[in-house]
């Protein structure tokens, strides 16, 4: 029996391909990450560095024109804030008046197999409606 399979009580099992395989597959996604690693603390910013070194730019000039682009951006006058307040709200309550219909519509069925299930009880045109008019506001 032991010519036939190969197999003897008195030498040690070699572990098998699959197993091999699967290590050396192990040892391999750690070097990949390892190097993923490397690449995102170490390369990228030393890159970003190199190129602000040969363009003649200094980092604290790209840092003032952020501040440049906030500053701006913050400059919005209080009339314009006032009415986005008020087209903002208007939107919230126009949501609000359709929520509060669509849960008046909804159901508790009770199923004796399974649990409950809700049913909304609205025509399929309409549900179609709040469907496309949810995409618009979005």
């Amino acid at each position: 029996m032991s010519k036939k399979n190969n197999l003897s009580p008195f030498e040690t099992l070699v572990p098998s391909k699959v197993s091999l395989e699967n290590l050396i597959k192990k040892r391999i996604d750690a070097v990949i990450a390892i190097l993923k690693n490397i690449e995102k603390t170490q390369t990228k910013p030393g890159l970003v560095m190199l190129k602000l070194l040969l363009e003649g730019r200094e980092v604290s000039a790209l840092e003032d024109a952020k501040k440049k682009k906030i500053s701006s951006s913050n400059e919005k006058s209080r009339e314009q804030l006032l009415l986005e307040i008020a087209r903002l709200e208007d939107a919230l309550k126009a949501t609000t008046k359709d929520l509060e219909y669509v849960l008046q519509h909804v159901e508790i069925k009770g199923n004796t197999f399974g649990s409950d299930y809700l049913k909304l009880n609205i025509p399929r045109t309409e549900f179609e409606q709040f469907k496309v008019a949810l995409k618009r506001k979005t």
